[in-house]
């Protein structure tokens, strides 16, 4: 039990940090570009994009 509530931490953790980067990199972007990304449509998620690897 102790490494399921361990685990679920670890996972929640690595999402914040995901998302704090993405907002640095929008922060950057508008920036460098003057370009607001923060509320462009993104795709959902599982769909593979033309130029994308899956």
């Amino acid at each position: 039990m102790n490494d399921t509530l361990c685990i679920n931490s670890i996972s929640y953790n690595i999402e914040r940090i995901g998302d704090n980067a993405i907002n640095i990199a929008e922060a950057a972007i508008y920036l460098i570009e003057g370009k607001n990304i923060k509320h462009w449509n993104k795709p959902e998620a599982g769909t593979l994009q033309a130029d994308s690897e899956g």
